[in-house]
């Protein structure tokens, strides 16, 4: 990717508060961990299976409607422990910009996206 086309990008994150492109296809979440538990780690990192793909050990890149976010968060709360655990939730923007919202450097690839038609 260019480093150049970044800045060139539309602001996604301002068109996904605004809802373009949040229903349908949805949005790309990041969603990143700590848990320092081995069972509830694993627990964490096989519901997130179910959402999206693993990028890095504890990252994983979901494209979510509004109701899959909702439902994924639900489940999620219920996993965690809040006095020991941490589960971030960022929301990168509509998922039919994510080749202008991720760029990787070193070894990964930017994740294939399934076309979506309405």
């Amino acid at each position: 990717m260019n480093p150049d086309a970044i800045h060139d990008a539309p602001d996604v994150l301002a068109q996904a508060e605004d809802g373009v492109g949040v229903g349908g296809a949805g949005a790309l979440w990041l969603v990143s961990y700590d848990v320092p538990d081995d069972r509830r780690r694993n627990r964490v990192a096989k519901l997130l299976q179910g959402y999206g793909e693993r990028v890095q050990y504890s990252v994983f890149e979901c494209v979510l409607d509004d109701d899959q976010y909702a439902t994924l968060r639900r489940r999620m709360a219920r996993l965690v422990n809040e006095q020991e655990d941490s589960v971030r939730f960022y929301r990168l923007g509509p998922a039919r910009h994510a080749a202008t919202v991720v760029e990787v450097l070193g070894v990964g690839q930017v994740t294939e996206r399934p076309v979506v038609y309405l």
